[in-house]
């Protein structure tokens, strides 16, 4: 059971009671072995007559672990009097706000309803979370084992889904689901219209967008289902809609010369990513991004962006040097590209991390 200081509450007053008890009156609350002090916030009505009942939220001034359906008397603050009783409705609830209807439906149904029904309610409104059955648990203060059975049935009545990573279970609601299959669709279909050379979106901004409070790894199961049922499809770290695919046409086309005429007049000058973007115009930024996943430009951070040929010939350049001469200076293979020393430098820097060279004092050497 989880502590809590409020809990949802029907509350009936005695018929013989002298007492009208008004919204935020102060009262004795008792259950189980507890006494309490509290306020009785009546969430459809500013006072309570003896005889009726109500909803109502008591909020209590310490800490209580109670269950759903636990009995309690209240007693008049002073003098200390029965006034009535009741049963706990909710007893890990949110701070509710009065006179709204929709709360007090929900509390209707949960004190009518049986445990699948509560439990029902709890996972649609606690989908963004996907909470585990231990978690649910602790808000309904039901057994595991109950929890359990109450799963299974609304499984087989297609209420809910569930995912299931090691021991644990993790649910989220069909309704939510659905809406969130709508807006994740609807989302990739604007995005594949604006961006029509791009793969598609990233699996993080998915996350962060729409599913940003979830673990990773239920996330990563997630996209998953929503794979195998056709909804998106996966290359890498990119989701795109399953018939969205890149069409390298007239556009592109254009574009692509651009980008290598450039990259080819510069040659071992080498262009800053930023500055070919501009250079490519409107489709620039998706279609370079698209270049360097088809292996076809690299980017090489403090140097810029070259095409792979390009590339590989400043890489030949410097291993041919260094076997015949035994070495190479930063200085020797600025002048070997005929470029300035900052792409040099930054080359060279490249290579040793990627095993090509290693440093020696001021000279490289083959790795």
């Amino acid at each position: 059971m989880k502590n809590t200081m409020m809990l949802d509450v029907k509350l009936n007053l005695l018929k013989s009671s002298r007492r009208i008890v008004e919204n935020r009156s102060r009262l004795h609350l008792y259950t189980g072995t507890s006494e309490i002090l509290c306020r009785v916030v009546l969430l459809d009505r500013d006072e309570l007559s003896p005889g009726e009942s109500c909803y109502a939220q008591l909020r209590l001034e310490e800490e209580l672990a109670v269950r759903r359906g636990d009995k309690f008397i209240v007693r008049f603050y002073s003098p200390m009097e029965t006034i009535g009783g009741g049963e706990i409705i909710e007893p890990v609830p949110l701070k509710k706000k009065r006179f709204d209807d929709k709360l007090i439906e929900e509390l209707r149904l949960k004190e009518k309803g049986s445990s699948t029904d509560v439990i029902e309610k709890i996972i649609r409104e606690n989908s963004g979370d996907v909470p585990t059955i231990a978690e649910i648990a602790k808000i309904t203060a039901l057994s595991e084992g109950e929890i359990k059975n109450s799963i299974e049935v609304l499984k087989e009545e297609e209420k809910i889904t569930s995912f299931s990573l090691k021991n644990d279970k993790y649910m989220w609601h069909k309704s939510y689901e659905r809406k969130l299959e709508e807006d994740i669709e609807k989302y990739l279909y604007n995005y594949h219209e604006n961006n029509r050379y791009s793969r598609g979106v990233k699996k993080s901004e998915i996350k962060s967008r729409y599913l940003p409070r979830l673990k990773q790894n239920v996330f990563d199961l997630v996209i998953n289902s929503f794979a195998e049922k056709g909804l998106i499809k996966q290359e890498g770290e990119y989701i795109s809609l399953t018939y969205f695919k890149i069409t390298h046409d007239d556009v592109y086309k254009k574009y692509e010369d651009i980008i290598l005429k450039t990259l080819e007049e510069a040659k071992f000058e080498f262009v800053k990513p930023e500055d070919l973007i501009i250079k490519a115009g409107n489709h620039g930024s998706e279609i370079i991004s698209l270049m360097v996943d088809e292996k076809k430009l690299i980017i090489i951070n403090e140097v810029g962006i070259t095409t792979y040929e390009i590339y590989n010939e400043a890489k030949s350049l410097l291993v041919d040097f260094i076997k015949e001469n035994s070495k190479i200076t930063a200085a020797e293979y600025r002048d070997l590209l005929n470029t300035n020393r900052k792409v040099a430098v930054g080359l060279l820097e490249h290579f040793d991390l990627q095993k090509v060279t290693k440093r020696v004092g001021n000279d490289r050497v083959l790795f």
